[in-house]
């Protein structure tokens, strides 16, 4: 990881440059959450590249809530919060898709829900063993995480009641972008708990070194690249293998390129973000033992 360096410009203009940047990334990847229901039927390419940046937006919620400096307390609200508007932009898209308008119905808007604040949870487990193991912690400009303890559960009064006060308030667009209809019961069927499971394994093999790479020393060249595409194709054979071992062979031979294809646009939602904000000032540094 790099040693903190003297910015060529000044602390408050970056602070504000970097926070421009996060409401960019953030606006731009709700409208991608918009636009992926209503480009289902544009073509297959561009449809699984929208939902690979879609799970890569989960994923960067994860590292954030996983690696980001401050309480522990503060950031897990703000994954699920974050996690809620991802939902609340993909109920948009869906009632907007002409093809699935009338058949989008509360119940699938209480399930996607359901996949996506638990995408948000898996996500983050390897990520916590990640900066466990790696020790490594995100920081901004010459902030030295060695004296602050980044997991303490301490809060105060007002931190609860801003938060009822956030939640209440996040809640407020629920009646009005939810669907009509009446909630049934819902199904997690087997085959889920094993999807859920080759996420998790996939995001430690995917996400964490997309982490590493965004903060490298040496910059990503066009060796690099291409090693990272060899890299993804060998561990989406695997993903894919392990996938036909649990659940049986789709018997369709495009489903693994489109799983490959899916798994790079995941890597590039990370990196490319990561990157805007290093050049920021954001950095990666690594806690001592």
């Amino acid at each position: 990881m790099e040693e903190p360096t003297k910015a060529e410009i000044p602390c408050d203009r970056l602070a504000v440059v970097r926070w421009t940047m996060l409401a960019v990334i953030a606006c731009g990847f709700l409208a991608v959450d918009v636009v992926t229901p209503i480009a289902v039927y544009e073509g297959p390419i561009l449809s699984i590249s929208l939902v690979g940046l879609c799970i890569g937006q989960i994923n960067l919620i994860a590292v954030w809530a996983a690696l980001a400096p401050g309480n522990i307390v503060w950031r897990l609200p703000w994954s699920v919060l974050m996690g809620l508007f991802t939902w609340y932009a993909t109920i948009v898209g869906y009632r907007n898709a002409s093809d699935s308008y009338y058949f989008f119905q509360l119940s699938d808007a209480v399930e996607l829900g359901g996949v996506i604040l638990g995408g948000v949870v898996v996500a983050q487990i390897p990520l916590w063993i990640a900066g466990k193991v790696f020790r490594w912690k995100l920081v901004v400009g010459r902030h030295d995480p060695a004296g602050e303890r980044p997991d303490r559960l301490q809060f105060k009064l007002w931190h609860m009641l801003f938060g009822t006060f956030l939640v209440a308030l996040a809640l407020a667009p629920a009646r009005y972008v939810l669907p009509a209809g009446d909630i049934w019961p819902l199904r997690l069927d087997d085959s889920l708990w094993v999807l859920l499971s080759v996420v998790a394994v996939c995001n430690l093999v995917f996400t964490v070194p997309c982490v590493w790479l965004a903060f490298a020393e040496k910059a990503i060249s066009g060796a690099v690249a291409a090693c990272w595409l060899i890299y993804c194709a060998a561990l989406t054979t695997v993903e894919y293998g392990v996938l036909v071992m649990a659940l049986g062979s789709p018997g369709d031979p495009e489903v693994p390129v489109a799983m490959y294809l899916l798994n790079l646009a995941q890597c590039v939602a990370v990196i490319v973000p990561l990157l805007i904000l290093r050049a920021t000032g954001l950095q990666l540094r690594r806690l001592p033992r």
